[in-house]
């Protein structure tokens, strides 16, 4: 999981509510099954209704994707009712989006379950958050976050100027953090992968194969947050070769937490880590 230290979440998870602040807007928006926290400093657009806009921008993935509505088109298509190719456009470009990325990752991250059904949710959280970021370019503001279940995107620096800074938590302590990785316009998205707080649940067709070295947790900073959150998992599903391939290939930075809670990078500036110290990227 990864948080914001300095945004303000409100709301108390049963609806969606916000605070006008003096230089922006705070919001809470309970979808996906988790929280999508939505801070936004300095807006000149016009933030009436954004709320609903937001809204209406993640509940339409989900109303596709999601594979726990036994009515979308997703539970359609895992339970033989609906053929792929007879789903709408966007659906077919979603996964043809999720084959390219298994070919990208070295087979690591797979939008297809052990039993062969398409499983989407890998790569459409990001996709919301990256439409959400899309409406939040409107505002024409000074600087914002979207942080959607642990997954942050920011665009833009804190109304005093400051880049923002995400905490990746620790997943042995999840009030500690194990890094603070600061966010700037080359390295604007993060996403973490694991297993502390919903156990194993990812699959990966190089299951069969032994994993070069096995993590229990993967955070990944990339350039936009699709790339942090497809390739968090593949970290998870490939081990250290799926880091190393990351970093070397795609530009990332990775942090990962071996099994006895030591931690290993990939991507990491050393003479930036040394400047800042220890506990900053």
């Amino acid at each position: 999981m990864t948080s914001i230290g300095s945004v303000t979440p409100t709301g108390d998870g049963t609806g969606v509510r916000g605070i006008d602040a003096p230089d922006g807007v705070r919001l809470v928006v309970p979808t996906m099954g988790t929280m999508a926290s939505i801070r936004v400093d300095g807006p000149r657009g016009d933030t009436r209704g954004l709320e609903g806009r937001i809204t209406a921008v993640v509940d339409r993935l989900d109303r596709e994707f999601s594979r726990w509505d036994p009515r979308s088109p997703a539970s359609d298509v895992a339970h033989g009712r609906l053929r792929l190719g007879d789903t709408s456009a966007e659906h077919r470009a979603v996964y043809a989006l999720a084959i390219d990325w298994r070919n990208r990752s070295g087979g690591a991250f797979d939008p297809h379950r052990p039993d062969g059904t398409v499983d989407l949710a890998g790569i459409v959280k990001a996709l919301a958050i990256e439409r959400v970021g899309a409406v939040l370019d409107d505002l024409d503001a000074v600087g914002w976050v979207c942080n959607i279940g642990g997954d942050v995107l920011v665009a833009g620096t804190t109304m005093t100027g400051r880049p923002w800074t995400a905490g990746i938590v620790d997943p042995a302590d999840r009030t500690s953090l194990i890094r603070r990785v600061r966010l700037l316009a080359r390295h604007r998205a993060v996403a973490t992968s694991g297993t502390a707080e919903r156990g194993a649940h990812i699959w990966s067709p190089l299951d069969d194969q032994p994993t070069s070295e096995p993590f229990v947790q993967a955070s990944v900073v990339a350039a936009d947050i699709v790339t942090a959150d497809v390739l968090a998992t593949a970290v998870m599903a490939g081990g250290a070769t799926a880091a190393a391939l990351a970093a070397s290939e795609h530009g990332c930075v990775v942090l990962a937490v071996r099994p006895d809670g030591t931690t290993a990078t990939w991507g990491l500036d050393r003479q930036l880590q040394t400047r800042r110290g220890a506990h900053a990227v």
